[in-house]
């Protein structure tokens, strides 16, 4: 699988990092604008960096978009990621990727079929999940734009114990756990309080969903214990 990545956030570094540790043989490649963080990012994440403006078709061009499988946009500005990602998905790249902030425009994207992600909801494992399980992406992302995919640590809720079956509701449905580096699908295992859970929500309901289930002493209890 080739592989694009554009930006040097920790999302992008992150989810780089996670690709090349779970597949070495897979091709990938960062794209990163300044060359103080390429040469940081090339020593810490051992991929192939690029040191080049993304928002450049020349430089698009170069990398050979019409053979790329996933392109994903994750530089810290919308505009640029927006810019890429659509000159990616014009030039034959599968399925692209663009980070954003406002909701505002994410059903226009997916219209085009670009898929939004948002940083501070989707972690990179949440997003590998969605390139290496097509039938995820395809429910939580394409089409009519009627749910999305949330990621919540086991130890802001009260689930640790119970079975991933046992959660199952009409506000949300959960499809995996992320533990250790792997997923699990299974509806009989047993979340841990180090898991993170994986669910499928209505979309615009996330926030909604995040109330119910997260409980607020938790959530203070885990934001004192990091400072």
């Amino acid at each position: 699988m080739y592989i694009i990545i554009v930006g040097s956030t920790e999302f992008s570094s992150s989810f780089a990092h996670l690709l090349h540790n779970e597949d070495s043989s897979e091709r990938i490649v960062l794209v990163v604008k300044k060359k103080d963080d390429a040469i940081r990012i090339t020593e810490e994440v051992g991929v192939n960096v690029v040191n080049a403006d993304a928002t450049k078709p020349e430089v698009l061009d170069e990398l050979e978009l019409e053979k790329c499988d996933v392109f994903i946009a994750a530089s810290e500005l919308d505009k640029d990621n927006l810019i890429s990602a659509m000159y990616a998905k014009e030039s034959g790249a599968k399925k692209v990727f663009a980070c954003v902030d406002s909701f505002d425009i994410e059903g226009m994207m997916k219209k085009i079929g670009i898929v939004p992600i948002n940083a501070d909801r989707f972690a990179a494992n949440a997003v590998e999940l969605m390139i290496k399980r097509p039938a995820v992406s395809e429910l939580v992302n394409i089409g009519d734009g009627q749910f999305d995919m949330i990621e919540v640590d086991v130890a802001l809720t009260d689930f640790e114990g119970r079975e991933l079956g046992e959660l199952d509701s009409v506000d949300y449905n959960a499809i995996a756990i992320y533990s250790k580096g792997k997923f699990n699908f299974s509806k009989k295992v047993k979340l841990k309080k180090t898991d993170v859970l994986l669910l499928v929500v209505p979309s615009g309901k996330e926030k909604d969903v995040e109330k119910k289930i997260i409980n607020p002493f938790k959530r203070i209890t885990s934001f004192v214990s990091k400072k």
